[in-house]
């Protein structure tokens, strides 16, 4: 007994007393850092190779939810999906793609069968041009198959897509909204002939939010088969603390998209938050930034400067 109250300390000095480090008591596999895939040395040539379009990758845009998946992130969902056989000779769909999961699913596909390319179909829609023109750039320079097509969820699918995938990929905005609408999106591109496959990545949530996300998922007509959280890594997206749960999901009969037409709503988190008030440091006018706010991020402010004085220092002052 310490002064604090009882302390298991036994197993620790055990520890100290074998020469074990805290690293050498963690249970969780080293080679794959917990997530479930690990990435073979042998894939080392593929991570270098790819890295150069990985760096290149544009700002991320907060008010569309974005964040960079690392290329090791892309590269293991690429390699599940290959353990699964849900990539060579599959037709893949995926929406929004700034974690250019598609261009890492396309070269190990080139890479693993580098004579049947042409069997593995990915088409990637994207509501950002920016991401689109350096995929198509590397896809193009690299000899992959890889079709990209500049799409806002918020529209219906287009009708050439109808039914048309084996495979759903998706990385949605962090709003219940969003994520039945890209899945409602995904279920219209679905080829229904047989059971298909979803992978979703998602923020992890406290209980009562995962249950709402998880009925989500059902509402659909979408059963859960594997969840890996952690299974994701992002470059500095404070917002889900750089990590986010990777759901294997598969399409019953009863499966039924909950969204067809346009939508009117909104489905990102920033247009959820009321408009937040900024005070210019320079000459202290102020501006709203937000949901109907003059801008809608801080870094749309920065950038344009203060309307009256061009200042780019701002301070918070409140709703």
């Amino acid at each position: 007994m310490r002064e604090a109250g009882m302390r298991l300390s036994g197993g620790r000095e055990l520890a100290a007393t074998l020469g074990l480090s805290g690293a050498a008591l963690d249970p969780r596999c080293a080679s794959c850092d917990g997530t479930g895939i690990a990435l073979p040395e042998v894939w080392k040539e593929l991570i270098d190779d790819l890295a150069p379009a990985f760096q290149r990758r544009p700002s991320v845009d907060p008010a569309l939810d974005q964040s960079h998946g690392t290329l090791e992130t892309a590269l293991r969902r690429a390699a599940y999906l290959l353990s699964q056989g849900l990539l060579l000779g599959k037709r893949l769909l995926v929406l929004g793609d700034d974690d250019f999961t598609s261009l890492a699913a396309a070269a190990l596909a080139g890479k693993v069968a580098p004579t049947q390319t042409s069997l593995t179909s990915i088409q990637v829609l994207e509501i950002d041009e920016r991401y689109l023109s350096l995929l198509r750039e590397d896809a193009e320079r690299r000899g992959l198959s890889l079709e990209t097509q500049l799409y806002d969820a918020r529209e219906p699918l287009p009708d050439a897509l109808h039914r048309r995938a084996d495979v759903f990929i998706t990385d949605p905005p962090y709003t219940l909204e969003g994520l039945s609408l890209f899945l409602s999106r995904g279920l219209h591109g679905l080829d229904r002939s047989q059971t298909r496959d979803v992978l979703l990545s998602y923020p992890q949530r406290p209980p009562i939010q995962n249950w709402e996300l998880q009925y989500a998922m059902l509402e659909l007509g979408l059963s859960i088969l594997r969840v890996f959280p952690g299974f994701n890594r992002y470059h500095g997206a404070a917002m889900h603390a750089n990590v986010s749960t990777l759901y294997h999901l598969q399409v019953t009969p009863a499966a039924s998209p909950l969204h067809q037409g346009k939508w009117k709503h909104a489905i990102y988190t920033g247009e959820h938050r009321p408009a937040t008030r900024y005070r210019c440091k320079g000459c202290r006018h102020e501006v709203r930034v937000g949901r109907d706010g003059e801008f809608t991020t801080v870094r749309d402010l920065k950038s344009a400067g203060c309307p009256e004085c061009g200042g780019r220092v701002f301070l918070r002052v409140g709703k």
